[in-house]
């Protein structure tokens, strides 16, 4: 095995010398040649195709120091944590000394945040990590630096200094009106009077990566973690790189392929076992081309659909990993899937499906049952809270009944800008509260874990849909090299489900064996992992009723968001506009009602509008346009079951 590993080493060098000697062809200076994109000689990191990651927020996951924030000691402490669980890497969100709480505009590459604890001490928690079998990412984030950086900082007080091309300037006045994907201003003035390119904020300039010095520092920085003494020992350096906005380069995605091929040419020359996994929060078929530059991307895509499904849209789970699969696999044969549920961006898992954890423990369900590569938010396991802004969905992580105790931090300290919102004492929602408990989504979680491991054609099987009785779906997980199959079923209503199967199968998730035909009780959101020798599975079971419940939605607005215009139902229902038919009424006491009736189990995406905010929604339905009380701008899910009555409040518009 050490023999074939100098040889991709060779292998790769003799390319990233190919690729040095040949710079000129790719970049002239600060402009780039356009040219088609081709994938280098390097090979996906294959550990990381069956491994379980586990996002961590250094700053609040355990302290180990008594300061209150969290840090290297306190991760290094909470190993045996991560073992517990099962996971078996870890991707740390951004370690580097940096300015602000989250770490997304670096200051100095070369260090770490001084919060979290010294460079030596990073190191120290890096080997312990690998001598008890964990792995180890680390976000890097190279699209852009803090202002405060020493680049920056130079190109900005000497205009004829070298850093001032290491950032992309407008050339004319015309050029600063340009606007961003998302509608915000992304040229900002600079204290000398020019204008600098920040896609995400002012304090957050752009990289030039048409320079080759910037290539080039780039570069280093990767070899500084991933080795740092050189010496081709990487137990004291970091398994790979989260990369940051890798979508956003360059405004021309070639440049933007072409660095990252470059880039990851050279980290497998250092360490071909490295493994790159990109943030490409984009459609499906461009981040199907980055296959051709990273080993992995997230996939954006699914997270939203298993979440669409666990809240009772009819999606078809397998049909949407296959369309996807279909168009990655077009770009490479090799790619990594990395799935998951949500991250540090987006509002928690528990926000998404109102506080149910029944629904908490499906979604997890359905995403340690699909294939490719699995993620988790750290507290997601417990099901803990958290909704926009983004430091309230990275709270505490949650280790005592009182939310107070050893190790736990806070948020009066280290930067955050709003307080805690979320994290309680006496919630239900701490490890404390839930290891060891039956039923609790910590350990739903730590079983789904252990299942995965235990049977790894869960990464990368085939799979096939089955008949299942309504409000319920199914899949069969094959794999050539054992003899067994298994059947995954899951019930997406809100109601027990008496089913039987056709042959004798054990439960993974009970330990329970289940023989041919005997009665099973599926509970509201229940799943069951099956496994036997049975080539076929019939699952029978009586289909629940379709009489349409009738549904009427209360509506209170906040003072904030009062406003004298009509206030309309947005839909699929009304084709995402105007409509009279779904106008609210508005009663004697202020507030707004409408009825609607629905087939059983459908599921209803909407958002609440006025005329004088209305836009053309119809392509935007996973984005929010009013905030819900308790909530962010997300829209809202909601599935016909019986005859009720739903309040809401809106706190204010977009």
């Amino acid at each position: 095995m050490l023999a074939n590993l100098h040889k991709r080493r060779l292998l790769v060098f003799l390319v990233i010398s190919l690729v040095v000697f040949t710079g000129l062809n790719l970049y002239t200076g600060s402009e780039a040649i356009a040219g088609e994109t081709t994938a280098l000689d390097w090979e996906p990191a294959e550990w990381a195709r069956k491994a379980v990651f586990y996002e961590v927020f250094v700053r609040s996951f355990y302290d180990g120091n008594g300061d209150g924030i969290g840090d290297f000691v306190g991760l290094k402490e909470k190993i045996p944590y991560f073992k517990e669980l099962g996971v078996d890497t870890l991707w740390l969100m951004p370690v580097n000394d940096s300015q602000s709480y989250h770490g997304y505009d670096v200051v100095d590459y070369y260090n770490t945040e001084p919060d979290y604890g010294t460079l030596e001490e990073f190191r120290e928690f890096l080997q312990e990590a690998h001598a008890n079998g964990l792995k180890v990412i680390m976000d890097l984030v190279l699209n852009h630096t803090s202002v405060n950086h020493y680049w920056f900082r130079e190109a900005v007080n000497t205009r004829d200094s070298k850093y001032r091309d290491y950032y992309v300037w407008a050339e004319n006045e015309e050029q600063v009106k340009e606007l961003g994907p998302w509608g915000q201003p992304v040229w900002h003035r600079s204290p000398d009077g020019g204008y600098y390119y920040g896609l995400f904020w002012s304090g957050m300039p752009d990289l030039n990566y048409r320079n080759p010095e910037v290539r080039a520092e780039a570069k280093k920085i990767a070899k500084f973690w991933l080795d740092p003494n050189g010496d081709g020992d990487f137990s004291d350096g970091v398994d790979g790189f989260r990369l940051d906005a890798a979508l956003h380069i360059d405004k021309d995605l070639t440049i933007t392929h072409q660095w990252w091929q470059e880039f990851n040419t050279f980290v497998k020359g250092i360490n071909p076992e490295a493994f790159l996994v990109g943030e490409n929060w984009t459609d499906t078929h461009t981040v199907g081309e980055f296959f051709r530059d990273l080993d992995a991307s997230f996939n954006f895509a699914l997270a939203d659909e298993i979440l669409r499904m666990v809240n009772g849209v009819p999606v078809d789970i397998l049909e949407e990993v296959k369309e996807i699969h279909g168009v990655y696999s077009q770009y490479s044969d090799q790619y990594i899937d990395a799935i998951f549920l949500r991250n540090h961006d987006q509002n928690r898992v528990g926000i998404e499906v109102l506080r149910n954890r029944a629904k908490m423990k499906l979604a997890a369900s359905v995403l340690f049952t699909l294939p490719g590569t699995p993620f988790i938010y750290y507290g997601e396991e417990l099901g803990q809270l958290g909704a926009k802004p983004d430091d309230n969905i990275r709270e505490p992580f949650d280790w005592y009944k009182d939310s107070k105790g050893p190790g736990m931090t806070t948020m009066s300290k280290g930067g955050f800008y709003h307080s805690m919102r979320f994290t309680k004492p006496h919630d239900g929602i701490s490890l404390e509260e839930e290891r060891g408990k039956s039923g609790s989504v910590y350990e739903h979680y730590k079983k789904l874990i252990h299942i995965r491991k235990e049977h790894p054609q869960f990464f990368t099987g085939n799979y096939q849909k089955m008949v299942t009785p309504n409000r319920m779906y199914g899949y069969k997980v094959t794999d050539s090299e054992v003899d067994y199959n298994l059947y995954v079923i899951h019930n997406l209503s809100n109601k027990e489900r008496g089913i039987t199967i056709s042959n004798r199968a054990r439960d993974l998730l009970s330990g329970k064996t289940i023989k041919a035909h005997q009665g099973i009780t599926l509970p509201p959101y229940g799943s069951l992992i099956l496994k036997t020798t049975a080539a076929s599975l019939k699952i029978t079971g009586q289909d629940l009723s379709t009489k349409n419940p009738v549904v009427t939605f209360i509506v209170e607005l906040t003072d904030k968001a009062r406003t004298d215009e009509d206030i309309y139902l947005a839909s699929k229902l009304s084709n995402w506009q105007v409509d009279d038919k779904f106008k609210l009424k508005k009663r004697s006491d202020g507030k707004y009602e409408i009825t609607l009736e629905q087939p059983a189990g459908a599921a209803l995406i909407f958002k609440f509008k006025t005329p004088g905010t209305w836009e053309d929604t119809s392509g935007r339905e996973n984005e929010g346009d009013n905030r819900f009380q308790g909530s962010g701008y997300n829209n809202r899910i909601y599935t016909f079951e019986n005859k009720e009555t739903v309040y809401l409040t809106i706190t204010g518009w977009e």
